[in-house]
Order: C-alpha cells, then sequence, then structure tokens
C-alpha cells in the first residue's frame, strides 16, 4: 500500500533540468510515495528492480551482464486527484557511474535526468519536474539504467552503479508559499538584512546553490531616485554561526540605507547553470519579483567610535577617502600583521596545521573582551573580540587581514622547479568547505567572520580586506578571471561589502600583469554595488613602475598599498608616497596612497619603532598620503598579542587623532611643499595659503618661504610623542612677503617636532 508522508516543515528544492527550470517546494500538501513500500510493479521495463533494504532504494542487479546499460522501471496507479504538480525525484549518486532517470506519465516520459558525479557514495540529489500534469486515475513510473564510468575497478573490469532511487514526491502547483522578512534597526547606515525563505539547498547540493542560483535585489528609494542592486547569498538555516548548519532554506541581502524614508525592494531570484557568475538562467517565479518596502527613520543613535555614526567611507577623486554621513575626511593606521588574522581557532573549520606560523588564540586580549561582542556556538569569540577592542582602544581605525591564503601546488609551465602557484603564508584562511574546493562556500565560518567584522564595525575598525597573495593570487583559475575567481569576487561582496569601511585588496605582491590586474579591478567595480575602494599591493621593490604605471588615470583603480623596502629608509616611503600621489593627481584621478608594508620581510617596523615612526607615519603623511598599517617582519605569522604596536599605535592616535582631526588641519586639501622649506631636515604639507605643516623629524630650526603670501600668521609647536597642547617656540607669529624663520622648539631641540603655521584670520 502506498504510503503518504505529510511534510511537516517548510523544505526548498531547486534543480536546473534541461527543459525543467524550476522549483519545487515540499510543504504540508505533499505525497511522498516511497520506492520500495508505494511501487507495487517493478519488473515493468527492459530489466527488473530489486529492493535494496540498507538504503531503502530500487537498484538494479549490476552483477548480471545482461542487466547493465538497461533500463529497469517502476510502476504504481496515481491515487491523488489530478492536477498540475511539481514533482522531485530523489536518486542515489554512484561512485561507480552517473546513472539516468526518466519520469513517466501513462507511459509518456515527462523528463530525463542524469545524476552528476559523487566523491560520496550513496549522496542523495533531488531532481524536479516542474508544472506536471498528471491525470485521475494515471499511471506514474520511473526509470533508470545501469552504467559504469570506467573509474572503479572490479574484477577484470570496472563496477556498474545501480541506478539506485528511494521517493517520488509531488506538491500541488499554487500550494508553495515563499516569504520575506526585513531584518535590523530601521536608522541610517545601520544593517537591514532581507531574509527570504527560499530553495531548501545545502553547501555541496546539486544544484550547487553558490554557483547555479542568483539572488539579487532591487532597492529603490522613490524620493531621491536612487536605485541599487545588491547581491544576495545562500545562509543556510540562517542562523549557521551558532548552528554550525550547511543546509537549509534561508538567504540573506545585506542593505545600508543611506537616505531616510520609504524604501522598495524587489527580489530577483534566477537558477541556471553557473548563473552567478554569467551563465544563462531562468526566473523561479515563486521567489522572483517578490516586492515589499520598509521605512528608515531619520534619528541615528550610533555613536563614535561606532562607524554607522559616520556613514560610508568613500572615495571621493581625492587623495584621503571621505565618510558619506559626516562628511570627515579620513586618515587610515592601525596594525598590517598579523595578516592571518582569520586563522582564529574558534572559527570553524580553521585547521590547527599550516604551513607557517600559528593558528590565532589571542589569549593576551582575553581581558579586553567586555561582553559587548555576539558571541557564537555557546560562548565562542571573546578573545578575537577582545584583540579588536584593543586595537580601537589605541585610538586605531583600520585592521587588516588576509581573506584567502590557501592554494593548490601548480608547477611554472615556463619553469617546473618552482611554483606558479601554491599555498600562501599560513594556508589556513578560506572560505571555502575545505582547502581544495573553490566553488563551495563554508556558510558557518563566513557567519562567524561576518560577526567578526559587525563588531570591528562597531569599533570604528576600517577593514582593510586582502583577497589573495602573491603564492595564490594565481591559484583561481590559473591566475585569470574565470568562474572561479568571479564566483570568489561575488561571495565577499555580497557576504561583507555592506559594511561601510573598507577596501578591496586585489592581492598582496600582486604577480599578474597589467592586463590581468585590469580585469580583476574592474569585475570589481562592477559587481559591488557599494564601489569601495580598490587596491593593489606590490612587493617591496624600488620600481613599482611597471605595475601601477598602466593604470594611471584608469576608474578602476582607487589608490595604492605599497610596500617598501626598508622602514628605518629615512625617504624611502616619503618619496614612494609623494611619487604617486603625484603621478595620479597628474594623470587626472588622484590615488588614495596608503603604505601597508614594511621591509626588510624579515624585520618591518621592528627594525626601529622610533625611525618607523619618523619615516613610515610621518614620511606618509607629509607626502600627502592616505595614511599606515604596519608590518612585524618576521613575526607576522606568529603575531598574537596586538599590544606589540603600543608604541607606535600610541604616536599614530596622536599623529592622526590630536594633531590632524583635533586640530581641524584640513589635509584633504593639503599638498606636499617641500620646496617652501630651507635652513633644516623636514618636509612641508600646504593647502598654499592659510594652513602650513612642517615636521623635523631632528629637530633643530628651519625657515619658511612665505614670500607669495600676505598677512599675520600664528605658530605653534606640536610634540609627535608625547602629544598634548599647541605650544609656542620662540617666535610666536610670522608674516607673509619673505622667507621667515619659525624659531626654536619649546624644548628637546634635537627631538622630532611638528610645527603648525596658521593664517590669522582675526
Amino acid at each position: 500500500m502506498k504510503r503518504k508522508q505529510f511534510v511537516k516543515w517548510s523544505c526548498i528544492i531547486a534543480v536546473f533540468l534541461p527543459g525543467y527550470a524550476g522549483f519545487a517546494e515540499e510543504n504540508a500538501d505533499t505525497v511522498v510515495y516511497s520506492a520500495i513500500a508505494d511501487f507495487s510493479k517493478t519488473e515493468a521495463g527492459e530489466v527488473p528492480y530489486y529492493v535494496h533494504k540498507w538504503k531503502k532504494a530500487l537498484a538494479i542487479n549490476a552483477g548480471n551482464p545482461k542487466f547493465r546499460n538497461r533500463f529497469a522501471r517502476a510502476e504504481t496507479p496515481f491515487a491523488e486527484a489530478g492536477g498540475t504538480y511539481d514533482v522531485i525525484l530523489t536518486t542515489l549518486r554512484e561512485l561507480d557511474g552517473e546513472c539516468t532517470y526518466r519520469f513517466l506519465v501513462n507511459g509518456k516520459i515527462i523528463g530525463t535526468v542524469q545524476n552528476a558525479e559523487t566523491d560520496v557514495d550513496y549522496a542523495p540529489q533531488k531532481h524536479c519536474f516542474r508544472k506536471v500534469e498528471i491525470p485521475d486515475g494515471a499511471t506514474i513510473a520511473v526509470e533508470s539504467d545501469c552504467v559504469t564510468n570506467g573509474r572503479v575497478p572490479e574484477g577484470d573490469s570496472t563496477a556498474y552503479a545501480r541506478g539506485r532511487w528511494t521517493s517520488v514526491a509531488f506538491t500541488p502547483v499554487g500550494t508553495q508559499t515563499a516569504s520575506v522578512e526585513i531584518y535590523g534597526e530601521r536608522f541610517l547606515w545601520h544593517k537591514i538584512t532581507l531574509k527570504l525563505n527560499g530553495p531548501f539547498s545545502s553547501e555541496r547540493a546539486i544544484p550547487n546553490p553558490f554557483t547555479d542560483y542568483r539572488m539579487d535585489v532591487r532597492f529603490t528609494h522613490p524620493v531621491s531616485g536612487k536605485t541599487m542592486v545588491v547581491p544576495g547569498y545562500f545562509a543556510a538555516d540562517g542562523n549557521a554561526a551558532d548552528s554550525g548548519a550547511d543546509s537549509g532554506s534561508l538567504w540573506f541581502c545585506h542593505f545600508r540605507p543611506d537616505v531616510s524614508g520609504v524604501w522598495n525592494y524587489e527580489v530577483s531570484f534566477i537558477q541556471g547553470h553557473q548563473v552567478a557568475t554569467g551563465g544563462k538562467g531562468y526566473a523561479l517565479d515563486l521567489y522572483n519579483g517578490i516586492s515589499g518596502s520598509f521605512e528608515i527613520s531619520g534619528d541615528n543613535p550610533a555613536e563614535a567610535p561606532d562607524l554607522r555614526a559616520e556613514g560610508r567611507l568613500r572615495y571621493v577623486g581625492k587623495h584621503h577617502l571621505q565618510f558619506e554621513g559626516s562628511g570627515k575626511y579620513f586618515l587610515k593606521f592601525g596594525p598590517d600583521s598579523p595578516e592571518n588574522f582569520l586563522e582564529y581557532y574558534e572559527f570553524d573549520n580553521t585547521p590547527e596545521k599550516g604551513n607557517k606560523g600559528i593558528r590565532h588564540t589571542f589569549a593576551s586580549h582575553a581581558k579586553h573582551y567586555n561582553g559587548d561582542g555576539e558571541l557564537w556556538g555557546n560562548g565562542k569569540g571573546k578573545n578575537i573580540y577582545g584583540a579588536l577592542n584593543y586595537i580601537s582602544g589605541t585610538g586605531a581605525n583600520s585592521v587588516s587581514m588576509l581573506l584567502n591564503n590557501v592554494g593548490r601546488l601548480v608547477p611554472d609551465p615556463n619553469n617546473g622547479k618552482r611554483p606558479y602557484s601554491g599555498p600562501g603564508d599560513g594556508d589556513r584562511v578560506f572560505p571555502y568547505v575545505d582547502k581544495n574546493e573553490r566553488l563551495r562556500f563554508d556558510c558557518s565560518k563566513l557567519a562567524q567572520w561576518e560577526r567578526v567584522f559587525d563588531h570591528a564595525e562597531k569599533k570604528g575598525l576600517h577593514l582593510h580586506f586582502k583577497l589573495m597573495e602573491l603564492e595564490n593570487a594565481r591559484d583561481l583559475d590559473g591566475g585569470q578571471l574565470g568562474p572561479e575567481r568571479k564566483l570568489f569576487y561575488r561571495e565577499m561582496v555580497a557576504r561583507f561589502g555592506h559594511h561601510l569601511a573598507l577596501n578591496w585588496n586585489m592581492s598582496e605582491e600582486i604577480p599578474v600583469g597589467a592586463e590581468t590586474r585590469t580585469e580583476w579591478l574592474k569585475y570589481m567595480e562592477k559587481i559591488d554595488p557599494w564601489q569601495h575602494p580598490r587596491v593593489f599591493h606590490t612587493g617591496p621593490s624600488k620600481d613599482k613602475s611597471k605595475f601601477y604605471a598602466p593604470h594611471l588615470g584608469a576608474s578602476e583603480l582607487t589608490g595604492i598599498s605599497l610596500q617598501t623596502p626598508e622602514a628605518v629608509d629615512t625617504e624611502n616611503v616619503f618619496n614612494e608616497t609623494k611619487l604617486w600621489v603625484d603621478r595620479s593627481a597628474e594623470a587626472g584621478r588622484p590615488w588614495v596612497v596608503a603604505c601597508d608594508e614594511q621591509g626588510p620581510g624579515n624585520l618591518g617596523v621592528n627594525q626601529s619603532f622610533e625611525l618607523s615612526r619618523k619615516n613610515v607615519l610621518w614620511g606618509n603623511l607629509m607626502a600627502g598620503g592616505g595614511g599606515v598599517e604596519y608590518y612585524s617582519g618576521g613575526s607576522d605569522l606568529r603575531l598574537d598579542n596586538y599590544a606589540h604596536f603600543e608604541k607606535l599605535l600610541r604616536w599614530s592616535d596622536i599623529a592622526v587623532n590630536e594633531f590632524f582631526q583635533d586640530q581641524h588641519i584640513p589635509f584633504w586639501t593639503m599638498k606636499n611643499h617641500d620646496e617652501l622649506l630651507s635652513g633644516g631636515t623636514g618636509h612641508c604639507l600646504s593647502d598654499g595659503k592659510n594652513v602650513f605643516v612642517v615636521y623635523l623629524p631632528e629637530g633643530g630650526r628651519a625657515s619658511l618661504n612665505l614670500k607669495q603670501m600676505n598677512g599675520a600668521y600664528e605658530v605653534y609647536w606640536f610634540d609627535p610623542i608625547n602629544g598634548g597642547d599647541l605650544v609656542r617656540g620662540s617666535i610666536a607669529t610670522v608674516s607673509g612677503g619673505s622667507s621667515v624663520s619659525l624659531g626654536e622648539a619649546p624644548s628637546k631641540p634635537t627631538s622630532d617636532w611638528v610645527v603648525l603655521i596658521r593664517r590669522n584670520n582675526r
């Protein structure tokens, strides 16, 4: 007798079939026919089925050579009311071969499908036949064959797959439901998550939920006319950070409203082979076109350092980034090390064993956790939240990390003795379900990353996302822009691109040519609705022209991430920064030039913190740069305590926050004018009229050329080591019309000093 199984929980399965692109949702009206219990006639085909009790499946006896490459058929009367149904056939994939299946009504073949290859024997696969007309009293049937793929040895030949299948489910068309929930605080710049109850899937499902579905949401603001299309992603059960789930029916899209009032949304949901990266597809009618609206308050309860109080950090065609909400301009500083920040022991699927460095515990920062982070999995995350709290507590505003440092070993086609691509340093950071997979992502781990990034944002930290590095940059698609790289970029944008302050660093020490770099950059420019800054990083070579010059004046690059050979070289960082500030301005598209890694590789800033303050920090700032991050050299991958950078972060806080920000220095309008300075060793930054900042790394006396100026100027001195108030030196005021002495420092004449010369407008 046929057994009916009424499904208590909504379960949505979506499968692409040639000619049957569609969906099927199992719900309370779904009826499931068991292969072994409900199909009474199992010998209706060319060969018979037998019952495989262990798997509760019908199967073909492959041990009989006469049954191979032939179709078996099982039939039964359809006992439900005639009508239109979505039909789901559940089969078992086999290592031995990829069997073909047919579904028939009254002897007519409705559709033909084939199992996908598998690495797991008896892995279930669900095939959907959409909108099938089944008359009253019809006979339904399933056929399958017994085939080999020639890969599994058996005796003198190879083993055959047995065409196993377990059930057929029927859901009346019109009973399916789809729903959207809008979740989040409805304020300006706060994260709004659109949660779609969509197709049920899993990380390893066929079809692949990452490649073969494409969810996008169009957000429109009728009053302002603003429109934005934001990519969505498969979120498993919607709580994977805590549950560890790898399957479910929730799909997320994150949005950050930049204006108040009513926002409308409309979901696009497409299915097809590699549709996520440009393949052709078909709309899934149940989800495609779902629309609604929500309202955003004009209030914003966020307070500094929370970046939601500032808005999105944007490239605005200048040498410095600007917050869209507050209008403030940004000077970056923070740690560059450890670059393997995400090799954290409490993240799912993050192995202890790597090729270098350590898997971090950040145990030294347990004391800095203060209960304000959203933990996961029964109390995990305290130490990494404490690490971010420590960084933020120093006044720093940026943290750096690789999003992927694994790679498959590929020999160089021109020199087989060296790798063309391979694992990066650490070899533990990857967004995928395993280190060798490139088209399936780990939902729970990425949801845990997202909680950490949320916390960083609330602590005022810009996210320096390094997508890849030298060793593994050519791992995806052999270095080209293909389906693996496109999918990686899309998933990172969909999951993390909503954050308010970040940049996409296409690769550390980027190893590919200009044409390929341009393709990568343009694709990121195309798919990122938020248009975050896009940069790339070079090796420590002194001549970087071959890397950067081809991109001058082009829209795809908004800045550069410098690696310099020496942290202690008195002019190295300054000269590199100024060179690309000037050249990019001359090309008509000013770049934001940051110094993010300092040599030598075994020491970095550890060579001398004092000289790094003078030459890295102030060298970049006085050349008109966008800020710095500090690299710890050989200890990079083992650095587990950010207090290592305490002095440098304190000096950077003094420079950026106490001086430039608190003293209202309009650095975004200023450029280097060393030609105005004489009589001492130092640098001059000026807007050319009202404000002059002079940095004297060795103290001493200096003169400033004010011949083209008129009026009176106030002269103040600032201590870049200890901070504090502006103080007077031996000269309090100077006048335009000549070259003027700035006088002597108020104390410690051989220490480094900052001199502020500001027009007296009284």
